[in-house]
């Protein structure tokens, strides 16, 4: 395999402003991208941030993984960190290499494509994919501007068995005792 200049001698891809690297960085692919963040020391240093930031920008573009403006994280390196493994979450799944088909319509769309001997089988005979998804939701819930201390809220209305719960466990007494109280 030949070797391809990349640059023209004198000019040191290792001192690149942070435009031009992150300009660098968009027209790679993954590989490269993580081997030219790990270049030397110049290269981290003049880079460094503004090089994260691309590449969680082109993990939005890219991979459809959203990155807003704003770092969300400790830095753009461990916000890049937290995103990577999410980067195949909504990728369609690769073409199936395997001569099965479940209906009819994908027979004949991989039949124009050029394959043969595709078996049709039933649709429910077709193995079930698996999904995972988990979403972390953080609420706060504050009350109500105005909101008096509690000599000024309404009387609160329990349930029979909860008033009777909270009989007994002020006055320590029996289940019948409560009800007497009541």
């Amino acid at each position: 395999i030949p070797e391809v200049e990349l640059a023209p001698a004198g000019v040191n891809l290792a001192c690149a402003q942070a435009e031009v690297a992150c300009g660098i960085l968009s027209h790679c692919i993954w590989g490269d991208r993580s081997s030219l963040m790990a270049l030397n020391k110049h290269w981290w240093e003049e880079v460094g941030d503004d090089g994260w930031r691309a590449m969680c920008s082109f993990l939005h573009r890219e991979e459809y993984i959203y990155s807003g403006p704003i770092c969300i994280s400790k830095s753009w390196r461990t916000l890049f960190a937290e995103l990577w493994p999410l980067r195949s979450r909504w990728s369609k799944s690769q073409p199936q290499t395997d001569k099965v088909v479940y209906t009819v319509a994908e027979m004949m769309r991989r039949e124009r494509a050029g394959e043969t001997g595709l078996t049709v089988e039933p649709a429910w005979k077709k193995p079930t994919e698996t999904y995972s998804f988990n979403m972390s939701v953080v609420v706060r819930l504050r009350p109500h501007e105005g909101s008096a201390d509690s000599a000024d809220a309404k009387d609160v209305v329990l349930p029979l068995h909860q008033r009777i719960a909270l009989i007994r466990q002020q006055n320590g007494c029996s289940k019948e005792e409560a009800f007497e109280k009541l």
